[in-house]
């Protein structure tokens, strides 16, 4: 009797190592689900620059890489001057991408204001546009940066394929530059992509325009909460 059982053994084993496969492949799945169905990811800079001075090597979870002079104290100044962040992508392709070039560094010069402001994290927030004059005494900060990669990806392929396909794409970099000296104190390097699943959105893949206002919406809150913590007397933090 044992021993007629043992093929019938063998024939469970064997139809039970697909649902097994199954098993091991579902996390995979969920990753891949997670990762189309989200607005944006932050994931690591592709070569950040930084300066010759100061390099972001350090990871944190809101600003990314970060490198940070040993004298900087954000609580040292009073005013923060945001100046319009440069484009250097130099892969810039179609007539929407170079739309985005042109208007996408006003609305993050705007979204970081907005959230300096919010933050109260300096007396004065302005940029390099205003008229404002400075506080009598008190040191500025001027926050500077360039946008080295840029693209809205693909709307179609977003909505048809989705899991990642068509994502758009967004790495910049920021300096913090003492007004007076002109010495680097702070660079960071952030990278995130943007993608949308046809499951999770039914604006067919969602706009490129509002995928990548998003992204930089969250990267300057991001920056801002960083900085913040920075202040606080917290150091970079990679959770």
């Amino acid at each position: 009797m044992a021993r007629g059982q043992q093929p019938n053994r063998r024939l469970q084993k064997e139809t039970m190592k697909p649902e097994f496969r199954l098993v091991q492949l579902f996390p995979m799945f969920l990753s891949c689900l997670w990762l189309a169905a989200c607005g944006n990811v932050q994931v690591k800079p592709d070569q950040p620059i930084g300066t010759a001075t100061l390099k972001p090597t350090v990871e944190d979870k809101r600003a990314g890489l970060v490198g940070i002079a040993p004298e900087f104290t954000p609580k040292a100044y009073r005013r923060v001057s945001v100046e319009i962040f440069t484009v250097t992508d130099k892969n810039i392709d179609g007539d929407d991408d170079k739309q985005f070039a042109q208007v996408m560094p006003v609305y993050l010069q705007a979204k970081l204001v907005e959230q300096f402001r919010v933050a109260q994290l300096f007396e004065q927030v302005a940029t390099s546009e205003d008229a404002a004059s400075p506080p009598e005494s008190g040191k500025t900060l001027r926050l500077q940066g360039t946008i080295t990669e840029l693209s809205g990806g693909s709307r179609a392929l977003r909505f048809w394929i989705s899991f990642g396909a068509g994502r758009s794409r967004v790495q910049y970099e920021t300096r913090m530059v003492d007004a007076e000296s002109g010495t680097v104190l702070l660079v960071t390097a952030d990278r995130r992509i943007g993608v949308m699943s046809e499951a999770m959105s039914l604006d067919y893949g969602g706009g490129s325009r509002e995928l990548l206002e998003q992204t930089l919406s969250d990267a300057a809150r991001d920056f801002v909460r960083f900085l913040t913590r920075l202040a606080a007397g917290q150091g970079p933090s990679p959770n």
